[in-house]
């Protein structure tokens, strides 16, 4: 299914059930070279308590010598990004060469859904962009990769620097602290980007792009399109307001104030998380299966196995989907 610095995710049958599953098998020796022994418990963590109908579920996880194995959801439709970028797209262009609004709109307010839950439930996501939504065999959007994830209080600020250039908030570029906030920047930067097919503060020079993302407010409005939808134009401006405490959602009424904004008043959060409406687009079934859960493995040296002790969780049957 795909292939990345860490692994493989492979399209895997259990046999009893019969039913598929993605396998994200990922190299210990590679985990340790790039320390990020602790983003991959982070990851299993969240993912363990996550209770939310667009957050990918983890069954379980397990290890061997060399690798580590997380079985999780089968979510067959691919990114939003390859959905956005397509050179043979599956959906219809908008006028401003990114998806049409109604499409958009549908997208955006999936990923809405996931930011109420986590600001809900003192999430910090960090790594908000179309690379870590995938679609489900219904169309809708779940989102993966919580290696980045951290619980916080609303108040608490942290300071790691972390997530992709093009969706990260000023606050956590100047390095005075952020808190969840910063996630609801990554959102407006989402919105533009699902109609723009481009992301407001691009550049190729990432020095420029950080310095752009700073100074936001003397370069946003010149990076809109002429003629944009004036109510999505005027949300992603309060989305992408350069004080945290002013940024839309985290407001007095919270995330609630994105949902009742005039751009997507008639799209109810409850109808959206029961799956009410018909998707823009639903992914074709996946046929090819493997009954193997392995890994090319790549072998673990010097010692480190003691880094993964603790690992293995049979967190959910696999019959969890139908009950």
């Amino acid at each position: 299914l795909g292939t990345g610095t860490f692994g493989q995710v492979t399209l895997v049958l259990h046999s009893p059930s019969n039913r598929k599953f993605a396998l994200k098998s990922l190299a210990k020796q590679t985990l340790v070279e790039m320390h990020l022994e602790k983003r991959i418990f982070v990851e299993r963590d969240t993912l363990q308590n996550a209770e939310h109908p667009f957050i990918v579920t983890l069954y379980m996880t397990s290890s061997d010598t060399d690798s580590l194995y997380m079985c999780m959801e089968l979510l067959p439709g691919g990114d939003l990004w390859a959905l956005l970028y397509s050179k043979n797209p599956v959906l219809p262009r908008g006028t401003w060469h990114g998806l049409r609004l109604p499409h958009a709109k549908f997208y955006a307010a999936n990923v809405l859904s996931v930011l109420s839950y986590m600001n809900e439930s003192g999430i910090l996501y960090r790594d908000l962009k179309p690379e870590n939504l995938v679609l489900d065999a219904m169309g809708y959007l779940k989102l993966v990769d919580f290696g980045l994830a951290k619980k916080i209080m609303p108040s608490e600020r942290t300071y790691t620097m972390c997530g992709t250039p093009d969706y990260l908030a000023p606050e956590l570029i100047s390095g005075g602290g952020y808190g969840r906030s910063c996630d609801l920047w990554s959102f407006g930067i989402l919105l533009f980007e699902l109609v723009t097919r481009r992301t407001p503060f691009f550049d190729g020079n990432q020095s420029q792009m950080m310095n752009k993302i700073i100074n936001s407010d003397q370069f946003l409005s010149g990076a809109f399109p002429k003629s944009l939808d004036s109510s999505l134009k005027e949300l992603i401006k309060r989305l992408l307001d350069p004080n945290p405490a002013m940024r839309m959602g985290n407001l007095e009424h919270g995330v609630d104030d994105i949902w009742e904004h005039p751009w997507f008043i008639e799209l109810r959060r409850e109808n959206i998380e029961q799956r009410a409406l018909n998707a823009p687009f639903a992914p074709p079934v996946l046929q090819e299966s493997s009954n193997e859960l392995r890994a090319d493995p790549v072998p673990l040296t010097g010692g480190s196995a003691h880094f993964f002790s603790g690992f293995d969780m049979d967190l959910k049957p696999p019959t969890y989907p139908d009950e």
